[in-house]
C-alpha cells in the first residue's frame, strides 16, 4: 500500500519520471494479478500447467524486471492469507473468476 502511494505521488509529479512510475506500477500489477491466480490454485481445487505459467512469465515479464519474483511472492502470500476467511459465496465467485482467467491463459484445460 505504501509503495502504491509512493508511485501515485511520483506519477503526479509528471515528466520523465511519470512514464517510469507508470511502467513500475504496471509491472507491480502484473505480479499482483498472477499472484492472485497462483494463490488461488489450492483453494479453488485446481492444478496448473507449469509450462503455461512459464510461458505467461516469458510473455509478460521483461527480463530486466528484477523485482517481479519478490512482488509475486508477496502477492501470493497475501492472497493465501486473505482467501482463508472467505464465505462460501465469496469463494464461489472468486474461484469462478479464477477458473475463467486460468483457462484463458492455458493454466488449466
Amino acid at each position: 500500500m505504501i509503495t502504491r502511494f509512493a508511485l501515485a505521488l511520483t506519477i503526479a509529479g509528471g515528466g520523465a519520471s511519470q512514464s517510469n512510475a507508470q511502467e513500475d506500477l504496471a509491472r507491480m500489477m502484473r505480479a499482483a494479478e498472477l499472484g492472485s491466480v497462483l494463490a488461488s490454485e489450492e483453494i479453488c481445487d485446481l492444478s496448473y500447467k507449469q509450462a503455461a505459467i512459464e510461458a505467461w512469465i516469458d510473455k509478460n515479464v521483461p527480463a530486466d524486471d528484477i523485482m517481479f519474483a519478490s512482488s509475486l511472492d508477496t502477492a501470493v502470500m497475501g492472497g493465501k492469507f486473505g482467501y482463508r476467511d472467505q464465505t462460501t459465496s465469496e469463494r464461489t465467485a472468486h474461484c469462478a473468476a479464477i477458473k475463467k482467467t486460468a483457462k484463458h491463459y492455458g493454466f488449466i484445460d
